[in-house]
């Protein structure tokens, strides 16, 4: 695909491009800009941030519903099921932590809609 001049002017000032505003997005641009502080990471989004599939079925954090639970605790013992839910509630509490966004950190803009 032959990108515009204007295109080709946008996109000299980044010196990353991540495509998509999801969860899975901004967490590439979140683990790059970690790595290299000095480089210009940019998000580029057709839609409000984390708009898409990331609020729908494929990238959201949840411990399953009440029924799944106590399933797990039948099948599993009750235990093991504390013992597994714990281990998921720390990696969420990881995960969240390590993506919390800050204006220092990540610079987002939303592009004008070309339709």
């Amino acid at each position: 695909m032959a990108l515009s001049f204007w295109e080709q002017r946008w996109l000299d000032k980044a010196d990353i491009v991540v495509i998509g505003g999801g969860l899975v997005g901004l967490q590439t641009a979140t683990e790059l800009k970690n790595k290299f502080p000095h480089r210009k990471i940019w998000v580029i989004e057709s839609s409000v941030l984390g708009d898409a599939a990331s609020v729908r079925n494929a990238g959201f954090a949840c411990f399953g519903s009440a029924g799944e639970i106590l399933d797990d605790a039948e099948r599993m013992g009750l235990d093991d099921a504390l013992s597994l839910y714990g281990i998921q509630y720390r990696d969420w509490e990881t995960d969240r932590k390590s993506t919390r966004l800050n204006s220092s950190h990540l610079k987002l803009s939303r592009m004008p809609s070309s339709a």
